[in-house]
């Protein structure tokens, strides 16, 4: 049993690694991770002989590795104040400060003050370098003032402000993005992006052990930060019984033992031991439901939306929220007036608590037929309604909608609404007609001119660049969500067949191999798959098998290259995806056989230094549309 846990959460440590290091998705809170990863290692240690496919838990998709000579961990967190506040009898002598919620960045310093390389959060053997991602981050001192003489390490946190990241979402329509996870992307990537218009800031808050020893005590070291020109966090001189303000996002207050002789030798796994957090408890408030709106999941499954007056929490006006158990709150006499209790999910995703008082309103109640079709609703479990209509506009719509999310295709600019109405005026009867899409096919829908231009360069793009695990999400199969499609593309990834549609669906088909996969839920899979076989089929035959990275076959053509940088006033995946067409390849690093350098707002440097170096000429296309751009170089072939 223990041998086979120890099989259990390599899968899912791997699965959750390949997530946050690659797909900059957090699947699991940091605490759930290092529960897992901690008992993995104790188990390790019980099949010595066992070769783990897992390296120390960190498994980059690109990019060099930093030795970490101290390791960089998590801090243990307390809902529990009496045994939080236990920590300062234990150090004696301590700070409190404010918990911000960001990504960890260790940066390292030569003898001489200069930058040597910066990286993330590892195990103890090594972390992502993010050295050349620098330029996003405001706070980090490039020459420290006074040189040590020796290699030196400064850690902290890399966050935006709340008012930032509430105007990039606002620019960009995110709607269940945290700062932490965008933050997290930006420093992941190996290329500059477009959408990089977030002011990231770095909070100091550890140093190496050659800076403690000097300090001694942690107020010490906070000068020493402030000293040499580095932000440090907010600090208070009692716990603070309130959640404290800050113009960055906190998940709570840390407290950190004084004795800086305390932080060393730190064990690899688990927690620091000189410091701990307190969450503070869940903002709630109060509202009336004014209604439900009912919908359909993918598999015709009714789903409910409930509405209630606008009420104002954490920096956001709430108008709606998922209605979880409607079935328990409809027994218990949900109505029109009802009061209720609403909190954010982590911050973020307005959440139902719970009822106080029912109200002599109007009852809430299932609708007898479906909301789109008006089929009668069946009702094949206690408090399961379903509509059996699979032509249904509602069943398509949710298709849809799965399909062009983040975790999907991550298409932007088709929401329910324009769903609906490729739905209804025909253009849309599958799923996979979304690819077959033409300009004069969306006028039919207004969506006309650059918006009709983007909207199918980006399906084009996004076709061609999205994992096979965005595929496999994107198909919309009954138990086979977000975690479980990056465990099917692991398993097909290990297998020697070469990778296509027949060798996808032949795993999805097989009940034997999806069983062992995820036992009874892998059954429900494969039932689902083999009577849908031709639709999946279809579907995934648009997906690009040839330049898939587990594809043997290599095709390139030869295109003119063209470097590019600064920001854009549109998307630069459509001018890239157009260009293509066009016989140009857009590529974001300058080299000597680069024909042009496009700039836009705030370009960098090092790039534009680049082009005069090789005496490669320069287009200012800050001002300029598509359309502009592509004459250009036209006109210059």
């Amino acid at each position: 049993m223990s041998y086979q846990r120890l099989l259990e959460l390599e899968k899912l440590i791997s699965i959750y690694d390949n997530a946050y290091h690659n797909l900059d998705v957090e699947l699991i809170s940091d605490e759930e991770y290092n529960i897992l990863y901690l008992e993995w290692k104790n188990l390790l240690k019980l099949f010595p002989d066992h070769e783990s496919a897992i390296v120390a838990g960190f498994v980059p998709n690109s990019g060099k590795l930093v030795p970490i000579n101290e390791p960089m961990l998590s801090v243990n967190k307390f809902n529990d104040k009496e045994k939080f506040l236990k920590l300062a009898k234990r150090y004696g002598k301590y700070t409190y400060e404010e918990k911000l919620d960001g990504v960890g960045v260790r940066v390292l310093y030569n003898p001489d003050g200069s930058i040597k390389s910066a990286h993330l959060r590892g195990d103890g053997r090594g972390g992502k370098d993010i050295t050349s991602r620098l330029y996003l981050v405001k706070g980090i001192v490039k020459q420290l003032p006074k040189p040590t003489g020796e290699e030196t390490e400064v850690t902290g946190e890399v966050t935006c402000t709340e008012e930032d990241f509430k105007n990039y979402c606002t620019e960009y329509g995110l709607v269940d993005k945290t700062a932490r996870s965008v933050v997290s992307g930006f420093l992941r990537r190996d290329e500059e992006a477009e959408d990089e218009t977030l002011q990231l800031h770095f909070i100091a808050f550890h140093a190496s052990k050659n800076i403690r020893d000097k300090c001694k005590t942690y107020p010490k070291l906070v000068k020493w930060f402030k000293d040499h020109g580095f932000n440090v966090p907010n600090s208070f001189e009692e716990f603070p019984e309130l959640k404290p303000e800050s113009v960055f996002p906190i998940d709570g207050v840390v407290i950190k033992d004084n004795k800086l002789e305390n932080w060393d030798n730190q064990p690899i796994t688990g927690y620091y031991s000189f410091a701990g957090c307190f969450k503070y408890p869940t903002d709630v408030v109060l509202t009336k439901v004014t209604g439900v709106t009912w919908g359909l999941t993918t598999q015709g499954f009714l789903t409910g939306v409930i509405n209630f007056r606008p009420v104002p929490l954490l920096g956001a006006i709430l108008k709606r929220c998922q209605f979880h158990y409607p079935a328990l709150y409809i027994k218990n006499g949900l109505r029109i007036g009802s009061e209720i209790e609403i909190t954010r999910g982590n911050e973020i995703v307005p959440k139902l608590l719970g009822m106080v008082e029912a109200g002599d309103g109007d009852p809430i109640a299932f609708p007898d037929s479906c909301p789109y079709c008006e089929d009668q609703l069946t009702h094949p479990e206690p408090d399961v309604y379903r509509c059996e209509n699979n032509a249904c506009p509602g069943q398509i719509t949710a298709r849809i909608l799965r399909l062009v999310s983040d975790k999907g295709l991550d298409i932007n600019g088709i929401g329910e609404k324009k769903a609906a109405q490729l739905i209804a005026s025909g253009l849309i009867e599958f799923p996979h007609d979304i690819f077959t899409l033409t300009k004069e096919d969306l006028t039919k829908v207004e969506i006309k001119g650059n918006k009709a231009t983007k909207l199918i360069a980006e399906i084009n793009y996004n076709r061609k660049t999205k994992s096979l695990a965005n595929w496999l999400f994107a198909m919309a199969i009954p138990e086979l969500g977000e975690i479980r499609s990056l465990a099917v593309e692991d398993e097909l990834s290990g297998n020697e067949e070469e990778l296509s549609t027949t060798s996808v669906l032949g795993l999805l088909s097989s009940i034997d191999a999806l069983k062992d996969l995820f036992g009874i839920d892998g059954i429900k899979i494969a039932s689902y798959v083999i009577p849908n076989y031709r639709d999946l089929e279809i579907f995934l035959n648009y997906f690009d098998w040839e330049n898939y990275t587990g594809h043997t076959q290599e095709t390139k053509e030869p295109r003119t290259p063209v470097a590019i940088t600064g920001r854009l006033k549109f998307d630069r995946k459509v001018l890239k995806d157009i260009l293509r067409a066009k016989g140009y390849c857009l590529d974001n690093v300058v080299t000597r056989n680069s024909s042009y350098l496009m700039i836009g707002e705030k370009p960098s440097p090092g790039k534009v230094a680049l082009a005069e170096r090789y005496d490669i000429p320069t287009i200012n296309i800050s001002g300029m549309g598509i359309e502009d751009i592509i004459a250009f170089l036209e006109a210059r072939k």
